[in-house]
């Protein structure tokens, strides 16, 4: 009986523990760092907006950013994100605030976050930020957000 059962412990041993050694996980605390460290910048950046400070909020995207801002339009790079900033505040837009945020770590050095949206000029849906790591700065690589009403 003893033998029986050390041949089937060695059975399951040789199954099971290749599978194990394959399997990756990600630390929990990293996990939770990147999560945060992604939704700080996001919250940094909702306070640049609402400082009117637009320079900051485009140096919060990539060199090759693209703004997918429904239904105004599509915008690529910093400088073209600038413009579309700098015109929406100058026409009045403040007091940004995000609520029912979700965030999803895709990996290591991407996170993206979903929201509701709303301001004194209308609201709407972030569809997805995404955020990556570069170096030890978080930055925007897209930014797709919908306007669901304007305010009178």
């Amino acid at each position: 009986m003893r033998h029986i059962l050390a041949a089937l412990m060695v059975a399951l041993s040789t199954l099971c523990a290749p599978s194990l050694l394959q399997a990756k996980t990600t630390p929990v605390v990293d996990t939770i760092s990147e999560l945060h460290g992604a939704l700080r910048a996001s919250r940094q950046w909702v306070e640049w907006f609402n400082a009117s400070d637009i320079d900051a909020c485009a140096d919060a995207y990539t060199t090759d950013a693209v703004v997918h801002a429904k239904p105004f339009g599509t915008y690529s790079g910093r400088d073209a994100i600038r413009t579309f900033w700098k015109d929406l505040v100058d026409k009045g837009a403040r007091d940004l605030r995000y609520s029912k945020i979700k965030v999803d770590q895709v990996d290591a050095k991407t996170v993206l976050i979903t929201a509701s949206w709303s301001m004194n000029i209308g609201g709407g849906i972030i569809t997805k930020e995404r955020w990556v790591n570069i170096g030890s700065r978080w930055l925007l690589a897209e930014d797709s957000f919908e306007v669901l009403y304007q305010n009178q």
